[in-house]
């Protein structure tokens, strides 16, 4: 899972001074009703086994989000929620795909059907995602990472 929002470009990011090259602080701890935006196919790069990468997109806290900390978060000044973007991949391999499945019943589809018919309803849902934070491993930054959904009813 990362993640990222539409970057200005090159150009105008290497003009950028350099005291207005922040690091913004993860996303808050909690709930969030999302936008499933779109989906696409990727591989990964260690066994080369083949996924399937969500995007989310306009995430709407709910009320286990610190509002003080989510305040703090739209106040830094490289943060945009408007193109504020997640992604988490599901991994396609026969193990897996109970969570595929999951995942798509989550986002309102049908529990019955080919997955693939069911990844393609999923998009352009909302699903409430879970934000949970993790340290990198050099403790040097916080990471906000999806670890849960659950259906929007």
């Amino acid at each position: 899972m990362t993640e990222t929002q539409a970057a200005p470009d090159f150009q105008a990011l290497l003009n950028m001074p350099a005291e207005d090259a922040v690091k913004p602080p993860a996303m808050p701890v909690g709930t969030y009703r999302s936008l499933v935006k779109g989906q696409q196919a990727v591989t990964s790069r260690d066994k080369g086994t083949p996924g399937i990468e969500f995007t989310f997109a306009q995430f709407e806290p709910q009320n286990d989000v610190d509002s003080d900390q989510w305040q703090e978060y739209l106040e830094c000044p490289v943060i945009d929620p408007a193109k504020l973007t997640k992604q988490e991949t599901f991994w396609l391999t026969p193990p897996a795909m109970w969570r595929l499945k999951e995942f798509c019943v989550k986002c309102g589809t049908s529990e019955t059907g080919p997955i693939g018919q069911l990844v393609s309803d999923a998009i352009s849902q909302t699903v409430l995602v879970s934000i949970t934070q993790s340290v990198s491993k050099d403790g040097q930054s916080v990471y906000a990472n999806i670890t849960a959904f659950a259906k929007d009813e």
